[in-house]
């Protein structure tokens, strides 16, 4: 299964987001990779600071897995501060996407 969401980063914080990407931490593309999660690709609209992602889940209830994943939840909690918050607290925002077209 595709899907796609989007994410708000906060002001200022593209770069640094962009590093921690480049340096991601072996462990967390294994917990990725076992939770079913291929082909999965962020993008960044530098002038609003919304990121698009896309990803292949193998089903998604593995994902609920992956969120409880230790390795995940240090991930989620070292990007917190690069990320618009929920207001419930409980991590980013993030805008689930409808699918609506794909040609292959």
């Amino acid at each position: 299964m595709r899907n796609a969401f989007l994410l708000k980063l906060r002001p200022g914080c593209a770069e640094e987001y962009r590093r921690r990407h480049a340096a991601i931490w072996p462990d967390m593309l294994r917990a990725l990779r076992n939770a079913g999660v291929a082909n999965y690709t962020i993008w960044l609209d530098s002038r609003s600071g919304t990121l698009f992602a896309q990803r292949i889940v193998a089903a998604p209830e593995r994902l609920d897995a992956l969120r409880r994943d230790p390795v995940f939840q240090r991930w989620q909690e070292s990007m917190a501060e690069l990320l618009e918050p929920d207001p419930d607290g409980c991590g980013p925002v993030t805008v689930p996407l409808e699918e609506l077209f794909h040609l292959d």
